[in-house]
C-alpha cells in the first residue's frame, strides 16, 4: 500500500507542477502580447507624429512662400493694379508653381489632421486663398493681419497635436515675434 502513495504522490507532484507550469506559460504569453501590441501602438503613433510633423513643415513652408510671393507682387503692382480676374485666371510662372505646392501639401496635411488641425486648417487656407489674388493684383491686402492671426493659430493647433498637452508658449512667442 505504501507503494501507491509513492506513486499517487509522484504523479499528484507531476499534475500539480505541470499545471503550474502550463498557466505561468499562459500569463508569460498573455503579457508578451500585451507588451508587443503597446510597443506597436507606440511605433505607430510615433511614426504618425513623424509623417504629421514633416508634413505640416512642408505645408507651412508652402503657405508662407505663397504669401511671401503674393506680397512681392503686390508691391510691384500696386501702382498698377491688374484685375483679380486676371490674377486668378493667370498668375505668374512663378506663383503657379507655389500655389500647386501649397495645394499638394493642404490635401496631405488636411488627410493626417486631427479635427482640431483640420478646422484650423480650413479656415485659415480660406482665408489664404481669398487674399492671395487680392495681394498678387496689385489691389489690396486688408486680409493680411487677419490671415496672420489664424496662420498662428494652425500652428499652435499643429504643435498641440504632435506635442501633446505640452505646448511650449516660449516658442509659440518667439515664432509670433517673428
Amino acid at each position: 500500500m505504501t507503494g501507491w502513495w509513492v506513486v499517487a504522490g509522484t504523479l499528484g507532484g507531476v499534475l500539480v507542477t505541470a499545471a503550474a507550469g502550463l498557466v505561468t506559460a499562459m500569463l508569460t504569453h498573455r503579457w508578451q502580447q500585451e507588451r508587443l501590441h503597446l510597443e506597436q501602438r507606440f511605433v505607430s503613433e510615433r511614426e504618425l507624429r513623424t509623417a504629421r510633423r514633416d508634413t505640416y513643415a512642408r505645408y507651412l513652408m508652402t503657405a508662407q512662400r505663397l504669401f511671401d510671393a503674393a506680397n512681392d507682387l503686390y508691391r510691384q503692382r500696386s501702382a498698377t493694379p491688374v484685375e483679380v480676374a486676371d490674377a486668378l485666371a493667370k498668375p505668374p510662372a512663378g506663383l503657379s508653381a507655389l500655389l500647386a505646392d501649397n495645394e499638394a501639401a493642404r490635401v496631405e496635411a488636411m488627410l493626417l489632421a486631427s479635427t482640431p488641425v483640420h478646422e484650423a486648417l480650413d479656415v485659415y487656407d480660406r482665408a489664404l486663398w481669398n487674399l492671395w489674388p487680392r495681394m498678387a493684383s496689385g489691389t489690396d491686402r486688408t486680409g493680411q493681419p487677419e490671415a496672420t492671426r489664424l496662420y498662428h493659430q494652425v500652428v499652435q493647433a499643429m504643435h498641440r497635436e504632435i506635442h501633446g498637452e505640452r505646448h511650449d508658449e516660449t516658442a509659440h512667442k518667439r515664432l509670433k515675434a517673428h
